[in-house]
């Protein structure tokens, strides 16, 4: 069965699966070492959050109050339905996913040829229909524009609609590409904090749904293909704009991290006249059919076969844990 591609609105079942129960009784999370580590990383930065702009003053005052709330709270998050888990085990497990992504033309619908694909080798690897796909990319759009620049949705924008209409239970993020064009002014240190606030956003965001009690969101950060001529001219940073994409998606637990860039770039340099990459990529920048086929959908595959299996530890797919 084709997966249903919603450019405005897609709708589904968590399917929340029951955790597993130990041999003394108490509830056991999958993953639960990760999550749990996860957690209090989480709430080391609500509590510094916390401490600048929200808390009372009197429970900064209050060292011993502040930390016996820690420890309850590190408790409920780890063995609330926030823990993380594959993507192709959620699926294994009977879950029905939507499975959304933002970013530029090189995801959206006219240019990134590498999202349907991958949805529909999702929905069949024995699991028709259980896949939904949707796709809030813009081309030309960027992390965050800043005020003057071109007038298009940005990822915040983006963000901001799929959480609202999609219900979405994985993310895949990219926008490195335009975060490096110089003429939206974008620095090195805005793009990294801008995808950190993107990963912030989602994480909050779901642990408000199902009345509070949280959902799984799978989040997917990727660094796309190189690019020549004018378009590099135009972003001639943009390898270090890619390794802040690495930094950030590997700095906060559970975050997938797929690198095409050296890919593309192992693909470049293979041959003088770069003969392939330039058939893959004939206007410079955007990747055909055939290129998302031969290097983005695999290395898609890859990425998620190695979250399932655990062996999805190379430069090429990452997931700290």
């Amino acid at each position: 069965m084709r997966m249903q591609l919603h450019e405005k609105t897609s709708a589904n079942s968590d399917g929340a699966v029951a955790p597993k129960r130990g041999t003394g009784g108490s509830p056991v999370c999958a993953h639960q070492k990760q999550e749990c580590d996860e957690a209090i990383a989480m709430l080391t930065s609500l509590k510094r959050l916390a401490g600048r702009q929200t808390q009372p003053a009197r429970c900064r005052r209050s060292p011993i109050l502040r930390h016996a709330l820690v420890p309850i709270m590190i408790a409920l998050v780890c063995f609330s339905p926030l823990a993380r888990g594959a993507i192709l085990e959620r699926l294994k497990n009977g879950e029905n996913l939507t499975v959304a992504a933002i970013g530029t033309s090189l995801t959206a619908t006219d240019w990134g040829f590498w999202f349907q694909p991958t949805g529909d080798w999702l929905n069949s690897q024995g699991f028709p229909g259980k896949v939904t796909l949707a796709n809030r990319a813009v081309c030309g759009s960027a992390s965050k524009l800043v005020p003057g620049t071109a007038d298009y949705r940005d990822g915040v924008s983006q963000l901001a609609d799929m959480l609202a209409k999609d219900n979405p239970d994985a993310v895949f993020i990219e926008f490195g590409i335009n975060d490096a064009y110089l003429q939206y002014k974008i620095s090195k240190q805005a793009s990294r904090a801008n995808l950190q606030s993107m990963i912030d956003q989602i994480r909050v965001w779901a642990a408000k749904q199902n009345q509070g009690k949280g959902k799984n969101v799978e989040i997917v950060v990727q660094t796309m293909n190189n690019c020549v001529k004018a378009h590099a001219e135009q972003r001639p940073e943009l390898a270090q704009y890619y390794q802040g994409y690495r930094e950030i998606a590997l700095a906060n637990k559970g975050v997938l991290f797929i690198d095409t860039y050296h890919k593309w770039l192992d693909l470049y340099n293979s041959q003088p006249d770069h003969a392939t990459w330039n058939s893959y990529v004939p206007d410079g920048i955007h990747p055909n059919a055939q290129g998302a086929k031969e290097i983005i959908v695999p290395s898609v595959q890859q990425a998620l076969q190695g979250q399932l299996n655990g062996s999805g530890r190379s430069p090429n797919f990452t997931s700290k844990e």
